[in-house]
Formats: C-alpha cells, structure tokens, sequence
C-alpha cells in the first residue's frame, strides 16, 4: 500500500472517529431516575447585597440576593426543574411519578421582595415557585416597593402565572399571644375560623405553619377544611409519600446557608 493511501486511510479513521464522538456526546441524555423523595426547600426575605449589609446585618431570614441567584444557577447548571405544589401532591397521591431532578421552591410571609427579586431569576432560570402569605398582613392598596423594607405584596399583585403561585401562610397566626405561638392558644374552632379568612384572599389547597409550628388542633382544623398539604420546617429530611399530609419538610434556606450544605440538602 502506497504511502499517499495509508495517510489517506488513517485521516478517514480520524474522521470517523470524531464523528462518532460528536454523535456520542449530543446524545439525548436519559431522565433522571424515579425518585421516592423530593426536596422542598424554604426562603424568606431577600435584599440587594448592598442593603443587606446595611439594614440586615445580623437578620438571618433576608438572605442575599447574590446567593439566591447562585443557588438558583446551580440548580439549572445541574440539572434539577422545579415542580408545582399541584404535581407535588399528585405524586403524593401515587398519581404521578417524579425524577431524582425535581424540586419544589417556596418562600415565607410574601414578602415584596419575593415578587421584585426572587421572581425575575427564577424567570432567568425557567423555575416557579410558591409564596404563603400572611392573610393579616395583605395590603389592599396598592404600594409601590420601596425596598430593603418588609414589605409585603399587594392584593393586586397576589395573582398565580407561571412564575408563582400564591397560598396561604394562614391568616393571623403569624405572631405570638403572651409569650407563647398563637397555634398554641388557638381553640380548633378559633383555627377553622383563621383558616376561613385566609381564604378569602388566596388558596388554602396547601398551607404553611407560621414558625414552622403545628399541632393536634391545628391538624384538625387543616383536615375539616380540606387542605391538601401543610408544611414545617424539618431539617435535613425531604419529603416522602409516608410523611403526614400536615406534618411536611422543608430545608431552611436562610443568610448562613453555605453552598456545601445547599449541595448536601439536594444531593443526600
């Protein structure tokens, strides 16, 4: 075989070669594995990194926005998609079945910071989330943002797209009554009856415990009025099919949450 044939030969081979390679790594990419546990993680309030370490220094539920962001971008550069509290509870059900990638996003008392910051990257990244607002706390007029303040969002504002929906943080349970959480002192009829009013301004399908505290009563007052799912603050625990329907996890993502313990959180 000449020469000239021979480098002929070898440069087809390498030719082949990298053909097969580029169709090997365009491949579509198998889906995630069915999973029997979802991560539910919780936020608060953010604020622009400037005002955060001007007016909530040592305040550790407004966390920076520079480090929602980089969670939120970890969560897309890895692969993970967020999911609806709706699809949420139809796995719960047994009704549909969700990948090892799929994770819930919410955030605590509606906040206007929520609407302003949080919801323009979770655009950016193609995420939704839900907000729980405090019935007692809705402003009925409209206010413009002025932040870093603790805001809360407006009732014009409250309305469910793509991006957020919105559900109840009850109505005014979010404080405490001499000394002790108002879910403590609260008759069952007395937590109906809360329950009733947060109704009036957003979905009670699925609540969450001010405080993250929940008991026998307000359990009941849950299962008379038909909500679907309520949530707390369980530490390092995702959520599973066998956990009470009232009685559901969610990670704390607050200021001092570092990147290694959000990875773990997803990852475990």
């Amino acid at each position: 075989m000449k020469k000239r044939d021979r480098i002929l030969i070898g440069c087809l081979l390498v030719l082949l070669l990298l053909v097969i390679s580029i169709m090997w790594m365009s491949r579509e990419k198998p889906l995630a594995e069915k999973t029997d546990r979802i991560a539910i993680l919780g936020y608060h309030h953010l604020a622009e990194d400037g005002d955060k370490y001007r007016e909530y220094l040592f305040d550790p539920w407004t966390a920076t926005l520079s480090s929602f962001e980089r969670q939120m971008r970890y969560l897309k550069e890895n692969g993970y998609h967020t999911i609806s509290l709706d699809e949420l509870y139809e796995w719960y059900e047994g009704k549909r079945e969700l990948d090892s990638k799929a994770v819930v996003i919410t955030f605590d008392d509606s906040y206007y910071s929520t609407y302003e910051l949080a919801k323009p990257i979770l655009e950016k990244y193609g995420f939704e989330a839900s907000t729980f607002v405090i019935g007692y706390s809705i402003p009925y007029d409209y206010e413009k943002w002025d932040p870093p303040s603790k805001a809360h969002i407006p009732y014009d504002l409250l309305q469910d797209d793509r991006t957020m929906r919105y559900y109840s943080h009850f109505y005014h349970l979010h404080r405490k009554i001499e000394g002790t959480y108002a879910v403590n002192v609260y008759s069952e009829k007395e937590l109906i009856e809360d329950i009733k009013a947060a109704k009036e301004a957003v979905s009670t399908d699925y609540m969450a415990y001010p405080y993250g505290k929940y008991n026998d009563a307000v359990k009941a007052a849950l299962r008379k009025e038909k909500v679907k799912l309520a949530f707390s603050y369980h530490q390092y625990h995702k959520m599973k099919r066998s956990d009470d329907a009232y009685e559901l996890p969610r990670f704390s993502i607050n200021a001092y949450t570092p990147m290694f313990l959000f990875r773990w959180y997803l990852n475990q």
